[in-house]
């Protein structure tokens, strides 16, 4: 089995060693963060590397990458950062793809996730570094760039243009020959019918449309309102 280092040690990294070792895709070598955002050597009981260091441990031809970078880090702004960096560097990422995907297209990428049940049509254009979730539809012919999300249940349709470092709710869809910008945000449940502009706020409240700036459009998917969620969670937890 190819070894795979991820790149970060959040949530959404023990999701991924979960899925990678249920469906027996690569051995996982460790994991690689920024020496600041160090907190221990070890993660889920593997080595933690410095990604300033990462080749001193293993070289670009020695290992596969896959960022665990979340969304919600202003709206995949590290997430490409992280994916360029190591990039710059020589590395390779994989891609990770479910037994239960279906993939109906060989103009894919690298860094991309598949989960369970992600329907992928023909004649489909997949960039890199994308996070396709659980039932989604790519529909055919469809162009998706780098750095996006689509969450659970997200449908776009066929001959969509979709730029860079959107984000997708659950259950968004999107409509046939549309096109959308880059850093969009679509909320979920919300129908986009018409082309969005470069950061644009897509919500389901009859699907209204707010044009943002750059930084406004980040800040509405960042680390502080996740913050406030997992504190609002944990205390419903505790209650309990």
């Amino acid at each position: 089995m190819e070894k795979l280092v991820i790149i970060g040690t959040g949530g959404l990294a023990g999701e991924i060693v979960d899925f990678i070792e249920r469906y027996q895709l690569f051995e996982v070598a460790g994991f690689t963060v920024n020496e600041a955002y160090m907190k221990d050597s070890t993660y889920m009981g593997r080595p933690v590397f410095p990604i300033e260091s990462l080749e001193k441990h293993y070289g670009t031809d020695e290992v596969l990458l896959f960022s665990s970078v979340s969304w919600y880090n202003y709206l995949n702004r590290v997430r490409k950062e992280k994916y360029d960096e190591l990039k710059a560097k020589g590395y390779s990422f994989a891609n990770l793809v479910s037994p239960h995907a279906m993939i109906y297209t060989e103009d894919i990428g690298e860094g991309n996730w598949f989960h369970d049940f992600a329907h992928v049509g023909y004649g489909v254009t997949i960039g890199n570094n994308n996070i396709i979730r659980m039932h989604t539809t790519v529909s055919h012919y469809t162009i998706l760039g780098d750095h996006n999300t689509l969450t659970s249940g997200t449908r776009i349709g066929g001959h969509v243009i979709c730029g860079d470092c959107s984000f997708f709710g659950l259950n968004s869809t999107v409509f046939n020959r549309v096109r959308i910008g880059n850093k969009c945000v679509v909320g979920g449940g919300a129908v986009v019918k018409e082309d969005l502009d470069d950061f644009s706020l897509c919500v389901s409240s009859n699907s209204f449309v707010k044009q943002c700036s750059e930084t406004k459009i980040e800040e509405y998917i960042s680390p502080r309102h996740v913050k406030r969620t997992v504190e609002e969670f944990n205390e419903i937890k505790d209650r309990k």
